[in-house]
Parts: C-alpha cells; sequence; structure tokens
C-alpha cells in the first residue's frame, strides 16, 4: 500500500515537472479576483468573483496589463475608493463591488474550479 502510495506521488510530481515548461509556451489570462455584496432578506450574500480580463501571448505581458489596470482603479474618477485594507469598493445600485487584485494565469488554469454537469 505505501509502496503504491509512494509511486503515484512519484509519477505525478514527474508529471508536473515534464508539464511545467510547456505551460510557459501557452497564453495569459488576466483575471480580476473581486468580491460581489447584495442585499438578501437574511442578511447580505457575498460571493467571489473571478472575471477574466483579457489574454496575452507571454506571462510579462500579462502582468504588464495587470499593474497599468491596478494604477488605473486607484485613480478617482474610476469609482472605486480605497479601504484601510487596501482593496478598492465600489456601489453600483444596490450591490457593493470589492476589488481584490489581478491575477495572471495560464490559459489551463480556471480560478473559479472546475465546471460541473
Amino acid at each position: 500500500m505505501m509502496r503504491m502510495r509512494r509511486a503515484s506521488v512519484i509519477t505525478m510530481l514527474s508529471l508536473l515537472c515534464w508539464t511545467a515548461p510547456a505551460s510557459a509556451e501557452c497564453a495569459w489570462v488576466l483575471w480580476e479576483q473581486g468580491l460581489l455584496i447584495t442585499p438578501s432578506s437574511d442578511g447580505p450574500r457575498s460571493s467571489e468573483l473571478f472575471d477574466p480580463v483579457g489574454t496575452h501571448d507571454s506571462r510579462q505581458e500579462c502582468e504588464g496589463v495587470a499593474q497599468a489596470m491596478e494604477r488605473n482603479i486607484q485613480r478617482p474618477e474610476s469609482g472605486y475608493t480605497r479601504t484601510t485594507e487596501g482593496l478598492y469598493m465600489k456601489k453600483s445600485f444596490n450591490t457593493l463591488r470589492v476589488h481584490g487584485l489581478y491575477k495572471c494565469l495560464p490559459d489551463t488554469v480556471d480560478p473559479r474550479g472546475p465546471k460541473g454537469k
């Protein structure tokens, strides 16, 4: 039993090492991570958001765009205000959107998790 577990761990690690260089050649997706808070009859409801913003050919390009978007959201005319925790929030209608950060991930990774049937 222990040998099977060790063998499967070794196999998994070797597969990860083998596929890691290939991920450098894939497209990169810029994701906006945030929180959406909406009112409901039993109190406010919050849901975590991961919205794809765009795709890029390289990680460097993606991170450059992410930094530019972070600078843009910090401008007063963006409608976002900064919280004491370093997040940004924006009210619209009856919802509150809290923006945390932008993340660049390979196009093979979806931070929303697996899709169910």
